[in-house]
């Protein structure tokens, strides 16, 4: 019975006729021999892949090397390219392309023929798509749960194929308003604010698709600073975020975002060490964190595709602009013989910033660093600590390395000039920014409570930060 449905769904699968328009594809090909115009929007708009024939496919081959090349293109010089490249009478001799440029129709309507290839080809690529989901859900080959994710991933990239080409004209526009607005103060700063002044106005605020590393050594409050910025994003500005932790629960997590949101600190909340006016106070962190866009998956071993699976359904589902990982070095990878885990974490790194740049969504990755940190006086944390971990510094936009002179007993330091007490400080070193400057921050925290706010300020959880 298995043997017979699997017969019929591949007959249905590869026995009837494709969707295809093979005549469009002459008239749209012809017009190009013909008309500048009709070849500068084929060009814009058509790949090699959305034809179906494949002498189809060779035609716009040579027309688009020849463009490439900066050549005239008409019917006398394709034919010569089709010569060069020994495939003339593959495609039909020279009889077939003066057929081409026999077969055309206005001009002004080869962007609608256009259109309809790329129809056709969405078409048969969701087809060819099933067709092997279908084969490998019936081997017990395949591990289901990369399957689904690999076919959802897919999906999204079919159905996103359409609208992912972006023209210079229309990018330099939209940056050119955001420039304006900036100046006069229609808006504050080009990316969406961390609420942490400083960072802000080193980086710009978050803006997609960056791969930001937050690095440090254990103790050093990279998941709490993570955390805040997630509060501030979801809550201070009711932007959707997207939290992926393969270190603590969910249930812990937002226990810390009701201290952070609370002040009450986590120890004294775990105990029922807290008085009624504390309660209350835990209560309305309660309900703001029930009624915010943050999205928590706390799944323990997780592989780049169970990442990515999970940010493609965010993204889809709730429109989110953060993505933060927690940490790299706790997600799995298919390792291959001989691969050393500098190249695993390298091969992730990659998949992140891939991700990125897909779901156009900036992604903060939480990094550990080893102990050759601690091995220095003082312990400070150095971009070349990075670098021993595969190419995290390379594929990163920004590097955010953290340091807390009081985790090692050290009770004073120089800032700016002056001689600073260490009780309640974070150093963030902005050690790398691709496309900015650097600079050494302090901040003031509270791990007990888990906050972490602008340097010389008081924290007040009450002060909900309102960003045009």
């Amino acid at each position: 019975m298995v043997n017979r449905k699997r017969m019929i769904i591949a007959n249905y699968t590869y026995d009837n006729i494709q969707p295809q328009a093979p005549d469009l594809e002459q008239v749209v090909l012809g017009a190009a021999m013909l008309e500048k115009k009709a070849l500068i929007t084929m060009l814009q708009l058509v790949d090699e892949q959305t034809f179906y024939l494949n002498n189809h496919k060779i035609i716009f081959r040579a027309i688009k090397t020849l463009f490439n090349e900066g050549k005239n293109v008409d019917m006398l010089t394709v034919t010569y390219k089709l010569k060069e490249m020994k495939k003339l009478e593959t495609i039909g001799g020279e009889y077939y392309i003066a057929t081409l440029t026999r077969r055309i129709a206005s001009g002004h309507r080869t962007a609608d023929f256009c259109l309809i290839l790329i129809e056709r080809w969405m078409r048969r690529e969701l087809i060819n798509m099933c067709s092997q989901a279908i084969e490998k859900a019936y081997s017990d080959e395949y591990n289901i749960d990369e399957e689904i994710n690999n076919f959802s991933t897919k999906l999204l990239k079919l159905k996103e194929e359409l609208n992912n080409e972006t023209d210079i004209q229309t990018i330099a526009t939209e940056n050119l308003n955001q420039i304006k607005k900036i100046m006069t103060g229609e808006i504050k700063r080009y990316g969406i604010s961390t609420c942490l002044t400083d960072i802000d106005n080193v980086i710009n605020g978050l803006i997609a698709p960056d791969l930001i590393i937050l690095a440090g050594r254990p103790g050093m409050g990279k998941t709490a600073l993570a955390l805040n910025i997630a509060k501030n994003l979801a809550i201070n500005q009711n932007i959707p975020i997207g939290f992926i932790s393969l270190e603590m629960s969910s249930n812990q997590l937002e226990f810390r975002l009701k201290s952070i949101i609370s002040s009450v600190p986590i120890s004294r909340t775990l105990r029922g060490n807290i008085s009624n006016t504390e309660l209350t106070e835990i209560q309305r962190a309660t309900n703001i964190i029930k009624n915010s866009p943050i999205n928590i998956y706390d799944k323990s071993i997780a592989n780049i595709s169970d990442i990515r699976s999970k940010a493609i359904e965010w993204k889809a589902n709730h429109k989110i602009k953060l993505l933060i990982i927690d940490y790299i070095q706790l997600i799995n990878t298919n390792k291959t013989r001989g691969q050393t885990r500098d190249q695993e974490l390298g091969e992730i790194t990659k998949a992140l910033k891939s991700l990125a740049k897909e779901l156009d969504v900036t992604i903060i990755a939480l990094s550990q660093l080893n102990r050759n940190v601690e091995g220095r006086t003082p312990p400070e944390p150095r971009l070349s600590d990075l670098r021993e971990s595969g190419s995290l510094e390379a594929d990163a936009d920004i590097v955010i390395m953290l340091y807390r002179p009081q985790y090692y007993d050290i009770k004073e330091v120089s800032y700016k000039g002056e001689t600073i007490t260490t009780d309640g400080l974070c150093f963030a070193n902005i050690a790398k920014h691709r496309n900015g400057a650097t600079g050494y921050i302090a901040l003031n925290c509270n791990l007990a409570q888990s906050t972490f706010y602008d340097y010389g300020t008081t924290y007040n959880p009450n002060k909900w930060i309102e960003i045009e």
